[in-house]
């Protein structure tokens, strides 16, 4: 099975600059390639991944600040444990990067992601840990629930239900608020 694992990362004020950057042009040909597809869909269009592709291609020849973000998944990634709490990863153009070494990374890794969250640096690890996922059958009974909005629920064998929520809940949501510390909205 697939499982991630998330750690946060030590840049050098370096690679810190280097991944400002990456992340500023990542969001760009992001942002760019979301409002084409929604140019796209106004006008009653298409554009697929593909042509996308091809067109981010074109544009790093035009512009040479798109080549600076680094664009492949290296095939394996070298990480080194340097203590009982710190470890480091090769990642391509920031060269090694430490990171502490908060839980074991538990199996093979597959891919590695580089995200900001406030003023801190994550890697995401997607390891193959080597565990079945569990089978689920529909043969013995064992059904799957989808509550919804426009039908309550819906069973993975097919099967809706068009009941609304009991109106005795409803009515006594007040009497109830009433008795709580905190003030309704």
């Amino acid at each position: 099975m697939l499982v991630g694992r998330k750690y946060r990362l030590a840049f050098t004020p370096g690679q810190v600059e280097m991944a400002e950057e990456f992340g500023n042009i990542c969001r760009a040909v992001w942002n760019t390639g979301l409002e084409q597809r929604r140019e796209y869909r106004r006008r009653g269009a298409w554009v697929g991944y593909v042509q996308q592709a091809r067109e981010v291609a074109e544009a790093k020849v035009e512009h040479s600040w798109l080549k600076a973000a680094p664009a492949h998944i290296p095939r394996h990634l070298s990480i080194e444990r340097l203590g009982r709490k710190r470890a480091r990863v090769r990642l391509p153009k920031f060269g090694w990067v430490t990171f502490r070494w908060s839980r074991s990374l538990g199996g093979a890794v597959k891919s590695a992601t580089v995200t900001r969250d406030g003023k801190h640096w994550y890697v995401s690890f997607l390891v193959e840990d080597g565990v079945k996922a569990p089978a689920v059958s529909l043969e013995r009974g064992r059904r799957g629930v989808d509550r919804g909005v426009v039908t309550l629920a819906a069973t993975s064998d097919g099967r809706t239900s068009m009941r609304r929520a009991p109106v005795r809940l409803w009515t006594a949501m007040p009497s109830w608020s009433s008795k709580t510390s905190t003030p309704r909205p």
